[in-house]
């Protein structure tokens, strides 16, 4: 399930991310994570913006809580729940990643995930937004069997008893038998620092459009 934002309202908003994006690599503006992440901030800002969001992000479990979501006047309910927001380049549309497995099946299992994503092309330093896309990935693209098998496998891979040879071979025989079309694992381990993680990946060309 998605919905863009107007083509209208991205041309007006592209100048303020474009400002944005800049003034985080200045400095002009606090942005937490690497070089790499950073500047999904912008996008949190300029969301806040156009749905005038009196908000400051405290901790909470998701960039934008329901409560606030709910202040989003004009965006159909079904995207009144708990949002992250991402900036990404739009030649990774099919490719995006959703952070810690465990943590990601859980909240599409339990009300649906919504994800605010700022298209840009070029490099991220750029700021050439390109649209604006609000997606949901339902609560029913995450079967039980699916949720337990691929936890514990994260599980398994964030074990450093456990050698990264193996830790990727489980993960290819879980995609195996439990990947959907839209949503697999993603061993994301470094061998050179030892670094364990698993993400979910997210294609959206291939979630159900209801």
């Amino acid at each position: 399930m998605n919905y863009e934002i107007a083509e209208n309202i991205v041309a007006e908003q592209k100048e303020n991310y474009r400002q944005k994006v800049e003034d985080i690599w200045s400095g002009k503006i606090s942005a937490q994570g690497s070089d790499k992440t950073k500047h999904g901030k912008a996008g949190e800002l300029v969301f806040s913006e156009m749905y005038k969001l009196a908000y400051e992000q405290t901790g909470a479990g998701a960039d934008f809580p329901k409560e606030i979501m709910k202040r989003c006047v004009g965006l159909p309910e079904e995207f009144h729940e708990d949002a992250d927001c991402k900036c990404m380049n739009i030649k990774n549309r099919n490719n995006v990643f959703l952070g810690d497995a465990i943590k990601a099946l859980r909240k599409i299992k339990k009300s649906g995930l919504v994800l605010i994503i700022f298209w840009y092309k070029g490099h991220r330093k750029e700021g050439n937004l390109v649209g604006i896309e609000i997606i949901k990935i339902q609560s029913s693209e995450v079967s039980t069997p699916m949720q337990k098998a691929m936890s514990k496998c994260s599980t398994y891979v964030k074990n450093r008893m456990n050698c990264i040879y193996k830790t990727r071979e489980e993960v290819k025989t879980v995609n195996k038998k439990h990947r959907t079309p839209a949503l697999y694992l993603n061993n994301c381990s470094n061998s050179d620092s030892d670094n364990r993680q698993v993400q979910l990946k997210l294609n959206i060309s291939r979630l159900a459009t209801a």
